[in-house]
């Protein structure tokens, strides 16, 4: 069977609010702790500005081609910041829109050797990234899903309404444990999340097809 620690990493990326940083609100840095006693593999990282995001994707991009000699192949951009139905806010109030960030996932899996070739249609191209929001109303970002030619993940998690950092911390976790130690499916471990958290269907999942048209 798979040994999803050495296969899966997730990719934490905070940008909370100048207030939140005053008040020691961090659920990307909490989350990081709860990881590491779990020892699931995963990187932290803390950003401030669309400058600072861009050359965070950089380290990570790059991290990614060196995990996939080692056989990783399943990485999670875990963000977590503030945000609305329009997209996600950094902490010296940059804010990038859904199609800001439809282009940077672009980059992302334009540079990503893990993209490999589907053997059933040679037409299409297989990618693993899987994209989670620990952001209010996270769930919009499925609209850099676009169309089916355009899928630009395997899976992408986040709530439909606000929630409160706590609830979101206790979800995350939740899901994570059940993706990797549990080896549950991640429809089941989104259930899960949401019991957890004591949320009514709070976080939801596009399920992408993992595909992107050769040109």
């Amino acid at each position: 069977m798979t040994n999803l620690k050495k296969t899966v990493k997730i990719y934490i990326i905070e940008s909370q609010s100048d207030r939140d940083i005053l008040h020691k609100r961090t659920e990307g840095k909490a989350l990081s702790s709860g990881l590491e006693l779990a020892g699931i593999n995963h990187n932290y990282f803390q950003v401030i500005n669309k400058k600072m995001l861009d050359e965070c994707f950089e380290i990570i991009i790059a991290d990614i081609i060196a995990c996939r000699r080692n056989g990783m192949f399943a990485p999670y951009f875990h963000f977590s910041a503030h945000g609305n139905e329009q997209g996600i806010g950094l902490t010296n109030g940059d804010f990038l829109d859904w199609n800001n960030l439809r282009e940077k996932i672009d980059y992302i899996n334009s540079k990503l050797t893990m993209i490999r070739p589907n053997p059933e249609n040679p037409s299409f191209e297989i990618s693993f990234l899987n994209i989670c929001f620990s952001v209010c109303k996270g769930f919009y970002g499925h609209k850099i899903q676009g169309k089916l030619k355009e899928n630009k993940y395997t899976s992408l998690i986040g709530p439909i309404d606000a929630v409160d950092w706590s609830d979101s911390l206790i979800a995350f976790m939740t899901f994570y444990h059940n993706i990797i130690h549990k080896k549950n499916k991640a429809r089941q471990s989104v259930e899960k999340m949401n019991l957890a958290a004591g949320l009514n269907n709070i976080f939801k999942i596009s399920m992408g097809y993992g595909m992107i048209i050769k040109e």
